[in-house]
């Protein structure tokens, strides 16, 4: 028997062995045989700690540009969300006049949209 048939011998004899050995280690077998996570996250808990709390102020300001009934914050926060929304492609491009199409948009897009929407 030459080495490349002795190689293949092998090789079948191994595949055999994994199809004779699957049906003995189950997936459920194998999940009744691993530790109880519960208990082993109960036993970590006294080392385990706790993120600080962050409170973060809400700025507020009354100025409405548009005379729309929004806050010009509140008004810009709304004009983003629309805008990105539309799921403009981005391109590395310059316009004359500064605006892209519709469906196109550039780096600064979701600022000046978001200021136009506040009425500036």
């Amino acid at each position: 028997m030459n080495k490349h048939s002795l190689k293949v011998v092998i090789c079948l004899f191994c595949i055999i062995l994994v199809l004779l050995a699957a049906p003995k280690f189950s997936p459920q077998l194998i999940l009744t045989r691993l530790p109880n996570t519960t208990q082993l996250t109960d036993s970590l808990l006294p080392f385990a700690t706790t993120a600080p709390s962050l409170v973060v102020e809400t700025v507020t300001i009354e100025h409405d540009e548009d005379e729309d009934g929004l806050p010009d914050l509140e008004d810009m926060v709304q004009g983003a969300r629309i805008y990105i929304n539309t799921k403009p492609r981005y391109k590395d491009a310059y316009y004359d006049g500064g605006y892209p199409p519709p469906e196109e948009g550039v780096c600064t897009d979701v600022i000046w949209q978001a200021f136009q929407a506040a009425g500036y």
